[in-house]
């Protein structure tokens, strides 16, 4: 396959899915050697961009490097690498049984490409939200166009960079643009759409691709909450709920929006989240060099917004430099931050008296897209798995559910629809077309016109088989 040496700008959105649809039906990634090729060419292009795309994740979002190569990079290399290591086994066809009537024959499951696929990234992940799906488009034979968010400028630059540099535009191609280039890239028809963003923007998506019946996967977001039983030691649990708050300075769709903490341990929740946020951040957070910044002045807006009441530590912000301090809030269901999902290092905390009651208030919400349980009673952890809704829960961790490529990622209901990651990824963007092989060597006219007889054979029929 030979690597793209200009852009397609000269052709519309239209005609590059249709070159792409008509790559993937005339076998151009068919096989699963081609297919893990490319997936090598993607690693490989990847790898020689490393501190590229560290500084562009930096310039963006003010990223501290460390959170940059681990959830950017090493998140992709461990996707590629799984997705090669397995694809043989998941693109292989699928035996199923058949009943008596259809034998003599065989019948299997053959996953096949949908065509051009569509992939439309977020800015606060800008390289692993918009690889990590293309990954399972990829192993599963499909092209791909993808239309990386704008509003991150230079993670938009590096990745139209890698993508365009490294692969012909009928495979995979980079188109980049305001909102009208989205919304032309869905009315020019693509085989599939998987966006991941707000829910405001999914139902948008979701309402355009049902004008052309195009299948589609939304990732979402919402206000995942955080359950703290008393049961559980302060300082086992604190650094683990302050990094998955904080990681990216909030800006991260599973992450931690809120809490409920069981009142007889608020007082200890807030004493020790003040005591771990000092000795990881400092008492000064904005001179930190691990924590990043707002990703532009509009959001900055929004979250300083939401900033009021009951401040228990935090509250200090800076226009200039897009930062919002790590601030912790005493909050009830109607105070501003609980009105929409935060995406930032706002933490409301609300109080409970039994976990019925925790659960009771998250069931009265929008499912979201991560449920994060801290407690090591057995029976509570039963009742918040077996009893809540969700994309995901985590027990006593934060955001590490992602990090394996053996669970699904995704949402339900408001959170989005659909799932990717390894195998899961795969079998997204692969349809499962069912084949069936009927001898001709032996038949029967039960299902044969005339039917005069066919209903009193049938009964003996039944009756033989039953014994």
């Amino acid at each position: 396959m030979e690597t793209m040496t200009s852009a397609s700008s000269h052709i519309s959105n239209k005609e590059l899915i249709e070159k792409q649809r008509k790559f993937v039906q005339r076998g151009g990634l068919r096989t699963v050697e081609e297919r893990k090729r490319v997936l090598k060419m993607l690693r490989d292009a990847i790898q020689s961009r490393e501190e590229a795309i560290i500084k562009a994740v930096e310039m963006d979002m003010g990223r501290p490097s460390l959170e940059a190569y681990a959830s950017e990079i090493l998140y992709m290399y461990n996707e590629i690498d799984h997705a090669i290591r397995n694809l043989s086994k998941w693109a292989g066809r699928k035996r199923v049984s058949l009943p008596w009537l259809l034998i003599p024959g065989k019948a299997h499951l053959i996953p096949q490409p949908y065509g051009s696929v569509l992939v439309i990234s977020p800015w606060n992940y800008p390289v692993q939200l918009s690889l990590s799906p293309i990954v399972g488009a990829l192993a599963a034979g499909n092209a791909v166009i993808l239309k990386p968010s704008e509003i991150g400028g230079h993670a938009e630059a590096i990745l139209a960079e890698l993508v365009n540099n490294t692969f012909a535009p009928e495979l995979f191609h980079v188109v980049t643009g305001e909102k009208e280039v989205t919304m032309d890239l869905i009315h020019s028809r693509p085989d599939y759409i998987c966006f991941t963003g707000s829910p405001a923007v999914g139902k948008i998506i979701m309402q355009e691709a049902a004008k052309n019946l195009i299948p589609v996967t939304l990732e979402l977001g919402g206000k995942s909450p955080c359950i703290v039983h008393d049961d559980v030691n302060m300082d086992a649990i604190m650094n683990r709920i302050l990094w998955g708050k904080c990681f990216n300075a909030g800006q991260t769709c599973i992450g931690i929006d809120y809490v409920l903490v069981q009142k007889k341990v608020k007082n200890t929740f807030v004493q020790k989240f003040i005591e771990f946020k000092n000795k990881a951040y400092g008492e000064d957070t904005i001179q930190s060099l691990d924590f990043g910044r707002i990703i532009n002045e509009k959001n900055f807006d929004r979250i300083a917004g939401m900033i009021s009441g009951d401040i228990l530590s935090g509250g200090k912000t800076d226009r200039s430099q897009k930062f919002i301090d790590i601030t912790l809030i005493d909050a009830d269901e109607n105070h501003p931050a609980m009105q929409e999902e935060i995406f930032g290092p706002l933490l409301p905390i609300i109080t409970y008296d039994k976990i019925e009651d925790a659960i009771e208030f998250i069931l009265a919400r929008e499912k979201p897209l991560a449920l994060y349980l801290y407690s090591n009673d057995k029976t509570v952890q039963k009742k918040v798995e077996e009893n809540t809704y969700s994309g995901s829960l985590a027990i006593n961790n934060t955001l590490l559910q992602v990090a394996t490529t053996n669970l699904p990622f995704g949402g339900v209901g408001n959170s989005g629809m659909g799932s990717y990651h390894g195998k899961f990824g795969f079998e997204t963007f692969s349809h499962m077309k069912p084949v069936l092989n009927k001898s001709l060597k032996l038949d029967t006219d039960l299902l044969y016109a005339p039917y005069k007889n066919t209903m009193r054979k049938l009964e003996k029929w039944v009756l033989w088989l039953s014994r």
